[in-house]
């Protein structure tokens, strides 16, 4: 065998994983549309974030934050990541719209890991300047040996492994979860790439789990991989207790668990912010109308938002101008100078509204 076994998953956690996205699914069609839409705009910046290796903002691991606001200070090269994960996403979810209308036959073929690769690596240049994004490696590679005393296997075997590594998590005989987190583990054992391999693999995840969700998406396991980076890591070396690739003695076990119980506690994790945003909207509309307090919200998401980041609640540009008038006069919210922690060439912008 060229790749290692899918090893079989505890049928307990296949339900549990299925009845929490079951749960939050359920919420989503329950709760409001500006309610969801205060969640999609929350969570695309954090699937982002996670996908570009952006550690999240978070207090403590084991006490996750609802409202979660956007990292600042970010390096150049987390930005220019950024970019990169932005198009993967767009990437991914395209294709799995494209295989739900029966335009493709599976939304990750062959070529998906290069194209992944190329979108998350081509603004993100390596020191010496060359990434071959999109490109399979022609070097060996492997850990550094005081991380984990693991080699890859040689460059000549990579484009057939790689090959096997798809054709088992499209077909073999598993749930999609097994199956997203066997690939994931597989491909970091292969290391197809010279560089970007994490980020790659973390797309390929989302791409083969995903038409498997009510929701089309998984929101928030990668999050959880990030927030807890040591156990993250920990089940991917439990599988390599070998000196270099030999796929009949590597166990994706470890991994496959991890994942799941990540996407689990992502998914319960995910119908709490929609509770919240949803309570938040109804408690406000109290005050405001409701349009005005869907403004305000996304104002205080973001801690200081530019009028950019406040149209991603996708009301017209006008009725947008308009509310933020009239919060202004009523003393809602105000202009500030943003921080240079937060100013990014995306988003350079010298003033942002906060909340009072």
């Amino acid at each position: 065998m060229s790749v290692p076994p899918l090893p079989p998953i505890d049928p307990e956690l296949e339900r549990e994983h299925a009845a929490a996205h079951g749960r939050l699914y359920q919420r989503v069609g329950s709760a409001p549309l500006d309610a969801v839409r205060l969640f999609h705009i929350q969570q695309c910046r954090l699937v982002v974030e996670s996908l570009a290796y952006v550690q999240p903002v978070v207090a403590r691991p084991d006490r996750p934050m609802v409202i979660v606001p956007p990292r600042a200070f970010l390096t150049s090269a987390q930005q220019r990541r950024m970019v990169g994960a932005s198009a993967a996403f767009r990437h991914m979810d395209s294709r799995v719209t494209m295989l739900g209308t029966g335009d493709i036959a599976a939304v990750v073929d062959a070529s998906t890991p290069m194209v992944l690769h190329a979108l998350l690596e081509s603004s993100v240049p390596s020191a010496d300047g060359e990434t071959n994004p999109g490109m399979l490696r022609t070097t060996l590679t492997s850990w550094m040996p005081e991380a984990n005393d693991f080699t890859h296997p040689p460059a000549h075997m990579v484009t057939e492994l790689v090959e096997a590594a798809i054709h088992m998590a499209n077909h073999a005989d598993a749930p999609a979860c097994a199956r997203a987190a066997w690939l994931t583990f597989t491909m970091l054992s292969i290391h197809p790439f010279v560089d970007g391999n994490g980020r790659t693999s973390r797309a390929l995840y989302m791409a083969i789990v995903a038409p498997s969700l009510p929701l089309g998406i998984d929101w928030a396991a990668l999050e959880q991989w990030s927030t807890w980076r040591g156990d993250y890591v920990s089940a991917l070396q439990a599988g390599q207790q070998v000196e270099s690739y030999d796929p009949a003695n590597m166990s994706a076990a470890a991994f496959i668990d991890f994942a799941t119980r990540a996407s689990i506690a992502g998914a319960d994790l995910c119908a709490e912010r929609v509770a919240t945003f949803d309570h938040r909207l109804a408690t406000l509309e109290g005050v405001v109308p409701r349009a005005h307090a869907l403004v305000e919200t996304v104002i205080e998401m973001h801690g200081i938002a530019t009028l950019a980041e406040v149209s991603a609640c996708a009301l017209p540009a006008a009725e947008i101008d308009s509310i933020v008038a009239e919060l202004i006069t009523a003393g809602r919210v105000r202009w500030a100078p943003r921080p240079f922690g937060r100013r990014t060439t995306e988003r350079p912008e010298a003033f942002g509204l906060v909340t009072n």
